[in-house]
Formats: structure tokens, C-alpha cells, sequence
């Protein structure tokens, strides 16, 4: 599950790693699929962008266009920031890499109309949830920490829809609200119809062990969203030697996803080296194994026909 903080957590934890080795987007994912022909779907961001008619979003129409025209050619800029939503945007990043003109669809009616479907999968945030909040308003007020108008609809739009108690208010303080469970990741990606199975090998309540994470084999017709405690991605950035994070017995549980863009390896010396994809760009480096071990709970696998 997710259920990201500012202190670093993202499903624990909004604050960006700054010192791994980053990666930029362009060059994330060297198994990626081909890409499809984007020219009809420029068409379709650029018909959305003329278009005068108001939305029910309080989002401006230019700013969501622009930068949907570049999530759609460059999904891995995909980017939570400082909000709960690594679940949404491991999802997200997927989908726009395996269907870019069905994501560019779900996209313009969820701006035009407050409601938009992936597949039998209705979306629609809930009155007095991020889309009566004013977007260019909580931009101003917390800064490059803000995520743009575009991630901030559909990571968000997706997160509340699931809700049934909280509310998903777009806020950096959103914590229950935006936590995302491994049965709302399998339900979204099954939805898309872009995968012929799609399988919960997460263990959420103990960690799931080396070998399950030694099998695990992303390519180009097969996504891994691993499910952790954001202390590995922690220890990746500054080491502390410890093997779980501080206040383990409130804290010692997975609370951040990311996709992996290449197999786990365990180095000679035991080590575990780790590459995958959060908070817009590549994350990658090496910990040891007992660290690993202790923050790795299992990964949702969705494997194409």
C-alpha cells in the first residue's frame, strides 16, 4: 500500500531523493516497448487544447494540454512530487507507455466532463475532492513542490475515485486519502486491456525475500511495480546502515511503489543493486542484501499477450 509524507515518504513519501544517480527520462527504460504512432494522438491533445468549453476542473485548459503533450510522448516525466501518489503514477507511467492514445482519451474527458473511464473502469472524483480545489492557487502556495495541472488531475482523479470514506483533497497532507493497495493497482491495470494477465505477488504484512525479487523480469511485454518501504530508496540516497527505518514498529511497513526497469541483481559481495522509476526519473544503486531484504514486499506483474 502507499501512504506518502514529507519527511521522504510516498505510499512514505514525498520528498525526492536528490542524491541517488538519476536518470533523465528519456533514457529510463532501455526494455521499452516500441511506441506507438503519435501523430493521432497529438491530434487528440491539440483538438482538446482549442476547445473554449468550461470544465468542472479548476485547472487551466492550456497548462493541462501542454503538459499532457509531453507526458504522452515522455511518460517517465510523470511526477507526484510532494503528494501521496506513487500508486497512481506507477500505474499511470505504465499505461501511457503500452497505450498513449488511451491515456490522451481518459485524459481530455477527465478535464471536459469530470468523469472519464480506462476500460469498465468509471472515474469519477467525488464533490469536494481535488476538483473543486483551485489547482494554480495550491501551486502558488507550495511551490516546485506542487505537482503540474496534468499529473496533479490524473494521479489524483484516479486516487479519490477509489476512496469510499476520505477524500483525496490534492494536498500534501493528504495521507490516508492517498494510500493505494496492490488490489487497486491489479484492478487498474487489468481495466486498461492492454495485459493478458496481470498477477499480486505482493506479500504486504512481512517482507518477500530475495528470490522473489531475483525473479522478477521487467521487459518490453512485461511491467513491475514493486511494493516497498521507502527506507531502501532511502538507504540508496544517504546510507545510515541501519536495515529498517527508524521507528520500525509505526513505520515498518511498505508504503511507497515504484517500477522496476531492470531485474534485480546481487552483486559479488552480496550487495543488491536496484534500478527503477519514481518521482520522474530513474532511481539506481546498490544496498546490502539484508537491507534489501527487510524493505521489499513483493511486486504487481502485468505481462502483455
Amino acid at each position: 500500500m502507499e501512504h506518502e509524507r514529507k519527511d521522504g515518504a510516498d505510499a512514505v513519501g514525498p520528498r525526492q531523493p536528490t542524491r541517488l544517480r538519476l536518470h533523465a527520462a528519456v533514457d529510463a527504460r532501455p526494455n521499452r516497448p516500441p511506441r506507438h504512432d503519435l501523430a493521432a494522438v497529438r491530434d487528440v491533445v491539440q483538438a482538446f487544447a482549442a476547445r473554449t468549453t468550461p470544465s468542472p476542473w479548476r485547472a487551466d485548459r492550456a497548462a493541462v494540454a501542454a503538459r499532457l503533450a509531453k507526458l504522452i510522448a515522455r511518460p517517465d516525466l510523470l511526477q507526484q512530487r510532494r503528494l501521496n501518489l506513487c500508486g497512481p503514477a506507477a500505474f499511470l507511467r505504465a499505461w501511457a507507455i503500452r497505450d498513449p492514445a488511451a491515456l490522451a482519451r481518459f485524459a481530455t474527458a477527465l478535464y471536459d466532463d469530470g468523469v472519464a473511464s480506462i476500460g469498465p473502469l468509471v472515474v469519477r472524483p467525488s464533490a469536494g475532492s481535488l476538483i473543486d480545489a483551485d489547482h494554480a492557487a495550491l501551486a502558488g502556495r507550495y511551490g516546485r513542490g506542487f505537482p503540474e495541472a496534468a499529473d496533479w488531475m490524473l494521479m489524483g482523479a484516479l486516487r479519490d475515485s477509489e476512496n469510499r470514506v476520505t477524500k483525496f483533497r490534492g494536498l500534501p497532507d493528504d495521507a490516508v486519502s492517498g494510500m493505494t493497495f496492490p488490489g487497486e493497482i491489479v484492478r487498474w491495470l487489468r481495466a486498461t486491456g492492454a495485459y493478458a494477465d496481470v498477477a499480486d505477488r505482493t506479500t504486504r504484512l512481512v517482507p518477500a525475500g530475495i528470490d522473489a525479487a531475483l525473479a522478477l523480469r521487467p521487459s518490453v511485454t512485461t511491467d513491475v511495480l514493486v511494493l516497498m518501504n521507502l527506507h531502501l530508496l532511502r538507504e540508496l540516497q544517504s546510507p545510515t546502515g541501519r536495515r529498517r527505518a527508524a521507528g520500525y514498529i509505526l513505520r515498518g511497513f511498505p508504503d511507497h511503489w515504484a517500477v522496476l526497469v531492470a531485474p534485480v541483481d546481487e552483486r559479488p559481495d552480496g550487495r543488491i543493486a536496484l534500478r527503477v522509476w519514481s518521482w520522474g526519473t530513474v532511481l539506481e544503486g546498490e544496498v546490502p542484501r539484508e537491507t534489501f531484504r527487510a524493505n521489499f514486499y513483493g511486486a504487481v506483474i502485468a505481462v502483455q499477450g
